[in-house]
């Protein structure tokens, strides 16, 4: 589940953003003027990655290109929100998705406790990102542990159009995954099992007529 993920959706002020900017100008300004002297490359702040999440996350594509120009990981993720595809994909934000995957975002780089991109799509109910990262090699059957699969994830919220496209794409529907409660044991969940137990009576008899068992 991705109770954690789906959550933290706080955005940071554009204002810190826009100091930021004006910080990685003037750094990239005293970068262009040491350069033949100092083998220091790009301000820290920005190779961290960090500030390129908190741009996904406002989806200010400008702030992120500024950002990727300076160093920043495009794939560095931040626990709490995951990767800079993660939470566009978590928003639905086609714009910044395109942009992050052009400049060659990962498209099933998972972090622990947040999911995938795909996941976090098919969770948040984004139909045209789960096409478009589908579409972009994403794999409708990867396993992240504890937030389990995308079609898990679809079948739990009981997104029905979701759940087509990815049994469609190829998704297994009897791929049940083992989940680490808080008690510490395990069990197993299918995409069935979550469909039942939230009571998407629609979502669970399309799965079992496309052969669904467990």
């Amino acid at each position: 589940m991705l109770p954690k993920t789906l959550s933290a959706r706080t955005s940071a002020p554009r204002l810190v953003v826009a100091g930021v900017l004006t910080a990685a100008a003037l750094g990239g300004i005293a970068i262009q003027a040491s350069a033949q002297t100092s083998p220091v490359a790009r301000p820290p702040a920005l190779a961290s990655g960090a500030w390129l999440v908190d741009a996904a996350r406002n989806g200010d594509t400008r702030a992120a290109e500024v950002f990727i120009a300076h160093g920043a990981d495009v794939d560095q993720g931040k626990p709490g929100d995951g990767t800079p595809l993660i939470v566009a994909a978590r928003n639905g934000d086609m714009t910044m998705a395109r942009f992050l995957v052009e400049q060659g975002a990962a498209v099933d780089r998972s972090l622990d406790g947040d999911g995938n991109p795909l996941i976090n799509a098919a969770a948040s109910g984004h139909l045209e990102m789960a096409k478009y990262l589908i579409s972009s090699g994403a794999n409708v059957n990867a396993v992240v542990p504890n937030d389990e699969t995308p079609l898990i994830n679809a079948a739990r919220e009981g997104h029905l159009d979701l759940v087509q496209e990815l049994v469609e794409a190829g998704a297994d529907v009897n791929l049940a995954v083992p989940v680490t409660l808080r008690s510490g044991a395990t069990e197993f969940r299918s995409p069935l099992s979550q469909a039942r137990l939230n009571r998407h009576a629609n979502v669970a008899a399309y799965l079992i007529a496309r052969g669904a068992h467990i």
